[in-house]
């Protein structure tokens, strides 16, 4: 039974990776996250739709493995690595930010800052 939820959710989730420019993966998986850096500027999946704005500072995240469970199962955490401030708008879904503290890797998360 497992194996076969595992196969249906392997499955979904490549399908849905053939289709990342369909609003629903934008959405739920891939929303707010920084798709490519360069030196000092990167390309986040946050844009209009998302209510962005040029101006906009964006905190960064980045997911570590902060220990283990009785099992010997991963426990994911966060840890803040800097701050992002949007430059450009270049649609729906994505934008230009520079670097404006820490350092930002290609798959950190962004988020608005409070």
């Amino acid at each position: 039974m497992k194996s076969i939820v595992l196969l249906v959710f392997v499955t979904a989730s490549l399908f849905l990776a053939a289709c990342s420019q369909n609003p629903f993966y934008h959405e739920h998986f891939m929303r707010g996250h920084v798709v490519n850096v360069s030196d000092d500027q990167v390309r986040v999946c946050i844009g209009k739709k998302d209510g962005a704005e040029v101006s906009d500072e964006l905190n960064v995240y980045r997911v570590v493995v902060s220990g283990q469970d009785a099992s010997g199962t991963d426990i994911y955490d966060s840890e803040t690595v800097g701050k992002v401030k949007i430059t450009r708008i270049t649609g729906e879904h994505f934008a230009v930010a520079n670097v404006t503290e820490g350092s930002v890797k290609k798959h950190d998360i962004v988020e608005f800052s409070p």
